[in-house]
């Protein structure tokens, strides 16, 4: 899902205004005038199975490997992810593993009250009466990439490139990931419909 929304936020949603201003695009396009239009391109109206080969070609934040976008040597000290589809329930354990295994121990908490009662309950969202991510509200730019945009854009080889494009997220254990939560759904359908 977060590969197809990046798709429709960066190509679809902005009308490729962002993937065009990437340097990558500009000597895109000159190699592929050369090359009479072959490999990965930038036109404005690029499609998804456009968009997985401009991706390789062109990197970027918001398409790239998660495993990527932090050097080897930082991954032993990390011990925990939020995932934006969980992030209500992820923060809510991360802030009580903080209180019991950081603040109680060496009495860094103010007053008997948990960390999650003082700064994770409430005191969030428009009105302040909301838990930390309680509401889906916290992505400005929300896609809605979800199982219904993965039947629409995903066919048996899309599923099996973008898994390639993110193996090592997918095999990186702390991440948590699972393919049939991101392409079971395309896989049911695959199998629905036959292919």
């Amino acid at each position: 899902e977060r590969f197809l929304s990046a798709y429709l936020d960066k190509v679809v949603n902005n009308y490729s205004k962002y993937t065009a201003k990437k340097t990558c695009c500009k000597r895109l396009k000159g190699e592929n005038k050369k090359l009479l239009k072959s490999g990965p391109t930038c036109h404005a109206n690029m499609m998804f199975q456009d968009f997985l080969s401009f991706s390789k070609a062109c990197p970027d934040q918001h398409w790239n490997a998660q495993t990527d976008r932090l050097d080897n040597k930082f991954w032993p000290y990390i011990n925990f992810m939020v995932h934006l589809e969980t992030a209500h329930r992820d923060m809510e354990k991360l802030i009580h593993r903080v209180d019991k295994y950081v603040c109680r121990p060496r009495k860094l908490c103010v007053g008997n009250d948990s960390l999650w009662n003082q700064h994770g309950a409430s005191g969030w969202g428009k009105s302040g009466n909301e838990a930390v991510f309680q509401t889906k509200r916290m992505v400005k730019h929300a896609t809605n990439a979800d199982g219904n945009a993965v039947k629409r854009f995903y066919d048996r080889r899309t599923t099996e490139l973008v898994e390639g494009h993110f193996a090592n997220d997918y095999d990186f254990e702390l991440f948590r990931f699972n393919r049939t939560n991101y392409t079971g759904i395309t896989n049911l359908f695959l199998k629905l419909v036959g292919l």
